[in-house]
């Protein structure tokens, strides 16, 4: 088919004849294409019959199609709509795509909540190549394998989210007789956003006791008649989903008052010191504590005997393992 020319009557005309008689006909009898008669209608639409002259049209004046701006006019945006922009820009920026493909499937799980035509400015996509995407079935990557990727899910959903793609890999070529590669398991677990759970490493709890163990002057009798009598001091384990903190109490077996208490992230000696010594001072610097610690490093050591003899307490050491004796921690 060549190329035509029509004058703004002919365009006129036949916009007249495409209302009474549909596109079919229109295009058949006058043998023009659909883009250019969609064209005339949208700039009737948009600047009126003077659009229709030579040299007036969208092409010539590189007006484009309404919905489709270059820039959003924010003064002509309602408060609700801004909102919304504004909510959309921070639900995008928690993905923050880098690939295309990746920012067509951003714009897929949000389509619901937003306009597209907004996700696809924000994320510098058209959407005319999103929608070629979204009906070519979606495809994360080229040889994107809708089968694959089930197989994938559904065995790390198995076993509940412990495997990595390395473990993966062997029991899907084991299970399947396939020759998978890790790498291709991992971009399918990461174009799915599939992350295994990290195991916490468990803290070591096996810590060298000094050379300096004490009597247990106590011997199991935790009776006392006033305060500042019998004293205890113990490091507790305070196990979270992410660390380990550690926590110095001194007791007064009298009332069951915890004198004072002290956390750390780690088992440094300082902070059962200073539990100590926050310890003796709110309670008047005594000078007739005796004070039951356990066999552990922190209360066996020359720094732990020299502060105690400074502040004139007398140190008693429980029996290892005997776990009645340190039954006082937990009442």
């Amino acid at each position: 088919m060549g190329t035509k020319w029509f004058t703004k009557n002919e365009k006129l005309n036949i916009l007249k004849y495409y209302k009474e008689n549909g596109w079919a006909k229109t295009i058949k009898k006058f043998e023009i294409s659909t883009p250019t008669l969609s064209r005339w209608k949208k700039a009737v639409k948009i600047s009126g019959e003077k659009a229709l002259e030579p040299g007036n049209g969208l092409q010539s004046k590189g007006i484009r199609r309404p919905g489709r701006p270059k820039n959003l006019n924010f003064e002509l945006m309602t408060k609700k709509e801004l909102i919304e922009y504004i909510e959309m820009i921070q639900d995008v920026k928690k993905s923050l795509p880098k690939s295309k493909k990746k920012k067509f499937q951003t714009i897929w799980s949000l389509k619901k909540k937003y306009k597209i035509k907004y996700l696809c400015k924000i994320l510098n996509v058209s959407r005319a190549g999103y929608y070629k995407w979204f009906n070519a079935g979606m495809k994360l990557f080229n040889k994107w394998n809708n089968t694959i990727a089930k197989i994938v899910k559904t065995l790390f959903l198995t076993f509940k989210k412990i495997y990595g793609y390395n473990m993966l890999t062997l029991i899907i070529n084991k299970l399947y007789n396939w020759n998978l590669k890790p790498h291709i398991v991992y971009r399918y677990m990461k174009n799915m956003n599939l992350k295994s759970i990290i195991r916490i490493k468990k803290f070591n709890y096996k810590l060298s006791s000094g050379n300096k163990r004490h009597e247990n002057i106590m011997n199991q009798d935790f009776s006392t008649t006033d305060i500042n009598q019998k004293i205890g001091t113990d490091i507790i384990y305070l196990l979270t989903s992410d660390k380990t903190y550690f926590l110095s109490i001194v007791k007064d077996f009298h009332t069951n008052e915890i004198l004072d208490y002290q956390i750390s992230n780690n088992l440094e000696k300082e902070f059962v010191f200073k539990n100590i010594i926050n310890s003796w001072v709110k309670a008047g610097k005594p000078s007739t504590w005796v004070l039951q610690s356990d066999q552990g490093f922190h209360y066996t050591n020359s720094d732990y005997e020299k502060l105690c003899n400074y502040l004139g307490i007398t140190i008693s050491m429980s029996r290892r393992g005997n776990s009645y004796e340190n039954y006082w921690k937990s009442t």
